[in-house]
């Protein structure tokens, strides 16, 4: 067993082929790309510190999209070797990012935004979803990416993102003791 320490607590990790991206915070952020070929043997390829605090990570192919949590969703580019390059950031509040292989999502408290990620560090915003009656947590994408499931106070928030701009059918999961009872709307 080998292991890697980061100089920070909060890890948050994104695998992209044979390969980590690891963030963790102290008084500066670190990024960290970790080369996973060799299971037993995991090394440190390349990392940066960043000042803002970064809470999540997500990749789509070699772009990285790092969630500094109080300005900007952060982006870079893993190089052939390992590097990562700086390649700008997004201008947008989040506390959660996912990606898959054409669309980034950014989730704060009460809203949801989606991107076209077609050209990775150019970033269009599609739509954006604002539910003021719940706030929304961590967020991922189906396998076929046509799917964004956000976690929110009031249960499961799932949101079509193929197509047109996104819409938000949900899922709510009330707890009554042993029952529980579901509410589909598609409002």
């Amino acid at each position: 067993e080998r292991s890697i320490n980061f100089p920070g607590w909060n890890v948050s990790l994104a695998r992209t082929g044979t390969r980590l991206v690891a963030t963790a915070n102290i008084a500066d952020s670190t990024v960290a790309v970790i080369d996973i070929s060799d299971a037993e043997n995991p090394r440190v390829t390349s990392s940066l510190a960043n000042s803002a605090y970064i809470a999540e990570v997500a990749d789509s192919g070699n772009a990285v999209y790092a969630c500094g949590v109080y300005d900007k969703v952060f982006m870079y580019e893993i190089d052939a070797a390992g590097g990562l390059v700086n390649r700008g950031a997004l201008d947008v509040y989040a506390q959660h990012v996912a990606a898959s292989s054409n669309k980034l999502a950014t989730v704060q408290f009460g809203e949801f935004r989606l991107y076209d990620i077609s050209s990775p560090f150019a970033p269009v915003l599609i739509g954006a979803i604002t539910n003021s009656s719940s706030d929304f947590g961590r967020v991922t994408f189906s396998p076929s990416g046509d799917v964004a499931y956000v976690a929110a106070t009031t249960g499961l928030i799932t949101v079509q993102t193929a197509g047109e701009a996104p819409t938000a059918p949900s899922l709510t999961i009330i707890d009554e003791g042993e029952m529980h009872r579901v509410r589909w709307s598609a409002d």
